[in-house]
């Protein structure tokens, strides 16, 4: 999944889909019964390369199917990872001009991130996702705080996502955003 990312970044799609599909059939295999690794996510790495690649309808569809599968999972990752695919899912709607849609999973997602702050359960991942998601909705501020939070644990791979990730775009021109990116 990872180096499905990092060929994503450098937006060779070619090989972030053939990495992710890598990671899909692991995934699968395992949750199927036979050997495989015990992994989440590699759908939604999937969804994001098509993403990427302004694939809309192409990263919903497997948005969802990783959501459906999520649903019925007890993976320790799992409420983490719905946080991340209501956000990514609500960003397709966005991009397809389906605000109610987006604007529905966004608040979902955010209400859910509240919950595990609630709780104590914060961890980096899911403030970077938290961040694009303030930062889709326009507000800089938020984006900020959670991407400067984000980044205290994770700087190496925040500066590489937050370069490329256009889910960052409208906040791009916040001079405070700008300093953030510019010292990671």
């Amino acid at each position: 999944m990872q180096l499905g990312l990092f060929y994503a970044l450098r937006e060779d799609f070619v090989l972030a889909e053939a990495a992710c599909l890598q990671a899909v059939d692991q995934q699968e295999r395992f949750a199927s019964g036979c050997e495989g690794l015990q992994i989440v996510g590699g759908y939604t790495r999937l969804g994001y390369v098509y993403y990427l690649q302004r694939r809309y309808e192409e990263a919903l569809a497997i948005y969802e199917k990783q959501a459906g599968a999520l649903a019925v999972s007890e993976h320790a990752l799992k409420e983490r990872t719905l946080i991340d695919l209501d956000y990514k899912i609500g960003a397709v709607h966005f991009r397809a001009g389906r605000h109610d849609d987006a604007e529905r999973h966004f608040s979902k997602a955010v209400k859910a991130f509240e919950r595990r702050l609630a709780r104590g359960a914060e961890d980096p991942f899911t403030k970077y996702y938290i961040a694009t998601l303030w930062s889709m909705r326009g507000d800089a501020d938020q984006a900020t705080r959670y991407l400067e939070e984000s980044c205290r644990h994770l700087s190496a791979i925040n500066r590489a996502c937050v370069r490329v990730d256009p889910d960052f775009d409208p906040v791009r021109g916040d001079q405070r955003f700008v300093a953030l990116v510019e010292g990671i």
